[in-house]
């Protein structure tokens, strides 16, 4: 995640507008120095191959995901949240330039060097974003994880819960209030993951920060919440100071934030704002057999 005046954006999201951008200034360059007389038609042809990946992207995500997002189907339709397949939308985007340069064969002559240079920005960061695994955690999760583990808090049941305990399971903490409306837009997400990859060793607990624990237990049991809900002992300067901590690493005090970690009990994934059906699938997926491989060989 980046922050750029005060907007979270995604890295991935950031690589993709930055290729983006660039292929567009690429392709006028190009064409100018080759005075080649099809820029536009090239620019209106950039402009549909990059719909038509992201797209693709989508459709090849959620194909991959169809368990998740069986219960949130809606939600396909959500752009803006995290849900891409980069290497299906590479596919689907150069499919349909290839097709309409082939219809369009009889009426001008498509000049290849231009529109692969053009297309080149896009081609590196798509497969970049296809093969990245972002498996080392810097030291900003290192501190996130200690915060975490020094907040006092309690679950459901009353009773001190200590994440640390918990090694041995992937846990998803997603922090939250009754107030934030994307924060309930979540609820139905967290709660299906919570059920769906319980097998899988998940545990997901929703930490409030902000609110009496009284008032997010009422809230979330009225919405048939069955995972954990946590919240902070607040008796003690200790937590004050132990929340001021969590929010100051997290970068940001804005509401919903998810944070993954594995079974070792390393912070893998930082996420603000709502999630995708399948984030946490990726998640599990992603980090739990590797988890596993380094809590075995300890």
């Amino acid at each position: 995640m980046v922050t750029l005046l005060g907007i979270n954006i995604s890295f991935d999201r950031l690589i993709f507008f930055a290729a983006f951008f660039s292929a567009t200034c690429l392709l006028r360059i190009v064409s100018r120095k080759s005075k080649h007389p099809s820029v536009y038609r090239y620019s209106a042809l950039l402009d549909e191959a990059a719909v038509c990946g992201l797209l693709v992207a989508r459709l090849g995500y959620v194909a991959g995901h169809m368990d998740a997002y069986r219960a949130h189907p809606y939600e396909v339709l959500f752009f803006w949240l995290p849900g891409y397949a980069p290497l299906y939308g590479l596919a689907g985007g150069l499919t349909w330039a290839l097709l309409r340069i082939w219809r369009g064969r009889r009426t001008h002559t498509p000049s290849l060097r231009v529109l692969a240079t053009a297309a080149l920005p896009l081609v590196i960061a798509l497969l970049y974003l296809s093969v990245q695994t972002w498996e080392n955690p810097t030291g900003k999760d290192s501190q996130i994880a200690d915060a975490l583990n020094n907040l006092p808090m309690t679950g459901t049941d009353g009773q001190p819960l200590i994440l640390q305990n918990l090694k041995g399971h992937s846990i998803v903490v997603n922090l939250w209030a009754s107030w934030c409306v994307p924060c309930r837009m979540e609820l139905p997400i967290l709660q299906d993951a919570s059920q769906r990859l319980q097998k899988s060793g998940l545990i997901v607990v929703g930490l409030d920060l902000y609110e009496a624990r009284s008032q997010a237990l009422a809230f979330a049991s009225a919405r048939g919440v069955t995972y954990v809900i946590a919240s902070p002992i607040h008796s003690s300067e200790t937590t004050r100071t132990q929340i001021d901590r969590l929010i100051n690493f997290i970068g940001s005090n804005v509401i919903p934030v998810s944070i993954f970690i594995d079974a070792s009990g390393k912070v893998r994934a930082v996420l603000p704002g709502i999630l995708s059906p399948g984030t946490i699938d990726d998640w599990v997926r992603r980090y739990s057999a590797s988890a596993r491989e380094r809590n075995a060989s300890t």
